[in-house]
């Protein structure tokens, strides 16, 4: 079974109740109609009371970004009417338009390069995952950047601060059993615990470092290099790390 198989099979606990999907008679109308939008809404609200739920969930694709835009309209302007309705985009074309912004940001800050040198991504497809439109690769880029960021973070840090043997064990556990009993284990020792702390004042104290040579750098005449540094740390590492 793999990691992240076992890991759910033990959080998850209790009687789990079988979903059921319905689907509800078309409104042939254009769905970027004011009155069209109004009607999926009140029908939302008509099947959500039947199944006596109190909060009425309405999606929108990225594709009806125009009528999401008029379902808030709606909700906000009749908000006594609707006051129980949330309104919210997919969450697959959020996070495409999300990858879409960051790539937009880190372009020219040499992080297209970076991808592409390690064998990541193809010279090809590297447009399509900047611009989130291949979700995908995209994800796949981005958790592989994050992991690698991390892991020399973390080798930094140990150099700096070297593990305990019973925290190199404890972790080593972990990482070999990522399940919730191994993380309750590791997180009840007094050492790890320590050792995640330090861990994160050393990430809190690398960013604000970062900062300041980020402040020294926009100083500089170069607005190639301004541009590339700054955004390439400010944009992508701050907030993952």
């Amino acid at each position: 079974m793999a990691r992240s198989q076992r890991l759910q099979a033990t959080l998850v606990t209790g009687e789990i109740k079988q979903s059921r999907i319905g689907y509800m008679k078309p409104i042939l109308h254009p769905i970027t109609d004011y009155a069209t939008v109004q009607e999926c809404l009140m029908t939302s609200m008509e099947a959500t009371q039947k199944v006596q739920q109190q909060v009425t969930f309405v999606t929108f694709d990225y594709a009806d970004y125009a009528a999401a835009r008029i379902a808030f309209d709606i909700v906000w302007d009749k908000s006594a009417v609707f006051s129980n309705v949330v309104v919210h985009l997919g969450a697959f074309h959020t996070m495409c338009s999300y990858m879409g912004a960051l790539g937009k940001m880190m372009a020219g800050s040499g992080f297209e390069e970076v991808l592409i040198e390690a064998g990541t991504c193809a010279s090809g497809s590297i447009n399509q995952v900047m611009n989130g439109s291949h979700y995908n690769r995209a994800m796949k880029v981005h958790k592989l950047m994050v992991d690698a960021l991390e892991r020399l973070l973390l080798r930094q840090f140990t150099s700096q601060s070297p593990l305990h043997h019973s925290q190199k064990s404890q972790l080593e556990v972990l990482a070999a059993c990522p399940c919730f009993e191994c993380l309750v284990e590791v997180m009840s020792n007094t050492e790890c615990i320590q050792f995640v702390e330090q861990y994160s004042a050393f990430k809190t104290a690398l960013v604000n470092s970062v900062y300041v040579c980020v402040y020294i750098i926009q100083k500089l005449q170069n607005p190639v290099i301004r541009h590339s540094v700054s955004d390439f740390w400010d944009n992508f590492v701050f907030p993952w790390v």
